[in-house]
């Protein structure tokens, strides 16, 4: 294995976090984790949804590097998946515990179900099916949040 293919396999996986039971909520767990450190230094969901086209663009090279070290489509070790997807998920919310623990109850249970056509985006195979089943799991926490905040709203007028 060279040097490029090491780097891709370390950063797909979180290192040995992808290697743990529940990688995907660990690895989402340690995300927040992160979030919340860049919160206190000044990062604000402004920035982190700017910078979503660049992130998924890098984790798809990453992923696609790392994929030639396992023998299945889509191998439980890659986490990346679940960082940028949640990334994504939390993107348009204060990154704030409430508000980031919310976003990742809702992401979790559509990355874990897959529900309503992601299990069909992850059919895609490679890094982009691996990455993509994350990012409509993503794009579905924040219908569901959203339509959330109105009907709260709309019940306690």
């Amino acid at each position: 294995m060279n040097y490029f293919e090491k780097f891709c396999l370390i950063c797909s996986t979180l290192g040995p976090i992808g290697y743990l039971p529940a990688s995907g909520t660990v690895a989402t767990i340690v995300t927040m984790l992160f979030l919340w450190g860049a919160a206190w230094l000044g990062l604000s969901s402004f920035y982190l949804f700017h910078s979503i086209v660049a992130l998924v663009g890098i984790s798809v090279f990453i992923v696609h590097g790392a994929l030639f070290h396992f023998s299945c489509d889509d191998p439980s070790a890659i986490v990346l998946d679940e960082v940028v997807g949640y990334l994504f998920a939390v993107s348009i919310f204060p990154l704030t515990w409430p508000w980031m623990i919310g976003v990742a109850l809702v992401f979790r249970f559509f990355d874990i179900l897959k529900p309503l056509g992601i299990k069909k985006i992850e059919a895609l195979g490679g890094a982009a099916g691996i990455i993509s089943d994350d990012l409509l799991a993503g794009f579905y926490t924040w219908i569901v949040i959203v339509l959330g905040c109105i009907g709260y709203d709309i019940w306690f007028r």
